[in-house]
């Protein structure tokens, strides 16, 4: 049966290995371009933060006085510093400081000033970029390098100005600006109290601010708070998972190597014991065989003597 079926299938024709791989024609899907509509908080923070950078620019911008916070007087008047006797450099430059002093009181009126400063109309003035500000100060300090007497620009002549600043103070009982140094007691009280609440209405109106900006930021930033807490949880449990398996690992791998170096011991005291069951066994086969033969012998006699008898 063997021999006909080998047979039968020599006679079949043989395989061709022949492939055709057909591949179907897919048209390329067209991806339409879809307009995705930007966030209303995501606008919102982007006009804030547009708004802040173009609030800082300006104000650095503005004059020294404003951008260092210096005091102010309330009202400007009459005062003008320019005049005709000067020459007409100095002229020119004390000009454009009366425009820009009263441009200043203007725009940006000292707190408790009256509405007439406040209503003063502008005076025309060109207007530069922060650029050019910064290049014109670079001119005026080579200038002031070059041209200043020697020992104008020490550190000692700085200290002196710092002193002297710090002993100028608005005067509330003679509403001028004043030393401290000539002043009596009750004047200089009452200058650093009125100092004083200067400075906490600032911090106060500050913190309001601030108050009010962390409330805007909670709103804006409360749903990424709360991911980022929930990935924090999640970072803190991964790495707990990971210490413990690296512990668990280091366990395990102090177990083996115990385990392999206890292991020629006691395949020492199994052969130990094996030898001695052995041996065991030997003893008890030679005695079941010698008590085997003796009974043999006995009941050999017996037959004998139930013979007999």
């Amino acid at each position: 049966l063997k021999r006909k079926m080998k047979a039968g299938f020599g006679k079949l024709p043989k395989a061709k290995h022949r492939y055709a791989i057909v591949v179907p024609k897919v048209e390329e899907e067209k991806i339409e371009q879809v307009d995705v509509e930007e966030d209303a908080e995501d606008a919102a923070a982007l006009r804030v933060a547009r708004a802040k950078a173009q609030e800082e620019l300006e104000k650095k911008t503005r004059s020294s006085a404003l951008r260092r916070e210096l005091p102010r007087t309330r009202t400007i008047g009459n005062l003008r510093f320019a005049s005709e006797n000067q020459d007409q450099t100095t002229r020119l430059i004390f000009e454009e400081m009366d425009k820009l002093i009263r441009n200043d009181e203007a725009k940006y009126p000292v707190p408790g000033a009256s509405s007439a400063t406040k209503r003063r109309k502008l005076q025309e003035m060109d207007e530069f970029s922060y650029e050019e500000m910064q290049a014109a100060y670079l001119l005026l300090d080579e200038e002031v390098k070059r041209t200043a007497p020697s020992g104008l620009l020490d550190e000692s002549a700085f200290k002196v100005m710092e002193k002297c600043s710090t002993d100028i103070m608005f005067l509330p009982s003679k509403k001028v600006y004043g030393k401290l140094s000539d002043c009596s007691k009750k004047e200089k009280l009452i200058a650093i109290k009125q100092e004083f609440e200067i400075v906490r209405q600032k911090l106060a109106k500050e913190a309001k601010k601030a108050q009010k900006t962390a409330g805007r930021l909670n709103i804006i930033l409360g749903g990424y708070q709360i991911r980022a807490q929930k990935i924090c949880r999640e970072v803190a449990k991964t790495i707990e998972n990971l210490e413990r398996s690296e512990r668990d690992g280091r366990c395990f791998v102090e177990l083996m190597n115990q385990e392999d170096s206890a292991l020629p011991i006691r395949l020492r005291t199994v052969q130990t014991q094996l030898d001695l069951e052995e041996q065991k066994e030997a003893s008890s086969q030679q005695r079941f065989a010698a008590l085997t033969r003796e009974k043999e012998e006995l009941m050999a006699e017996l037959k004998i003597v139930n013979e007999v008898i």
